[in-house]
Formats: C-alpha cells, sequence, structure tokens
C-alpha cells in the first residue's frame, strides 16, 4: 500500500512541462483525488483521480481506474467560466486470480498502445481506423 503523495504528470506541449497535482481529498469508495491549482481558479482545476475496489463477498474481481478531469474556462465579462471539460477514464478488471506477472503484462500493453500510431490517432487526434 503507497502512501499519498503529490503526482507529477508531464503534459502534452512541444516542450512538456511537468504538472503537480496535490492530494485533494480521499472518497468513500476506495477512490483518492488528485487536484493541480495552477489555474487559480477553482473552475479551471485540473483533476486526477485514482480509485482501488477490492473483490469481496461474490465480486471475484479487483478494479482500479484512472480519471481524468482538465477544465477549459473562458473570460465572459470579466468573470472566468467553465467553457467544457475534457474527460479520459482507464478502468482495469483483474480477476482475483490473475498472477502479478498477468497485471504487469496487462498493464505494460495499456501504456504501450497508448503510444502506437492508430490507437493515438483515434483517441487523441479523432483520425477514425477504417478498413
Amino acid at each position: 500500500m503507497a502512501i499519498v503523495a503529490p503526482i507529477t504528470v508531464n503534459n502534452g506541449a512541444a516542450t512538456p512541462v511537468a504538472i503537480t497535482f496535490n492530494p485533494e481529498v480521499q472518497g468513500v469508495d476506495g477512490s483518492y483525488s488528485f487536484v493541480d491549482r495552477t489555474s487559480g481558479v477553482a473552475i479551471g482545476y485540473r483533476r486526477l483521480t485514482v480509485t482501488s475496489k477490492f473483490a469481496k463477498g461474490s465480486a471475484l474481481v479487483n478494479r482500479s481506474k484512472l480519471a481524468l478531469e482538465i477544465p477549459v474556462t473562458s473570460l465572459v465579462n470579466g468573470i472566468t467560466t467553465q467553457a467544457y471539460v475534457i474527460r479520459g477514464t482507464l478502468d482495469l478488471i483483474l480477476p482475483v486470480q490473475c498472477t502479478d506477472a498477468e497485471r504487469k503484462d496487462a498493464f505494460a500493453f495499456i501504456t504501450n498502445a497508448l503510444s502506437n500510431t492508430l490507437v493515438r490517432g483515434a483517441l487523441r487526434d479523432l483520425d477514425p481506423i477504417y478498413g
């Protein structure tokens, strides 16, 4: 079990900038939120949420989730407003009988798939895959 600490993630700028998400709140559902307050306005805070739900009772899977929210703000009559929010989630469903090696392998596949040209084009660039 890891002790809560700030999470630093590089952004997507041409020259990447390390963004620090500081611990914000622990949810009762096994989640923990981390927030980037650099916008200076709460409505513009970027947020990462990490959730761990462990198998219990009749549930035979562990569930892990990473969620990201990136609010985009605009200035309307001198007031900062939220124009829209970009969201992304990743859900991992891990059967209780899977091994550590199998979990590491699945994580590597997911991580590496995000760098694949077709996957990146479809997810980031809205470039559909066709055949």
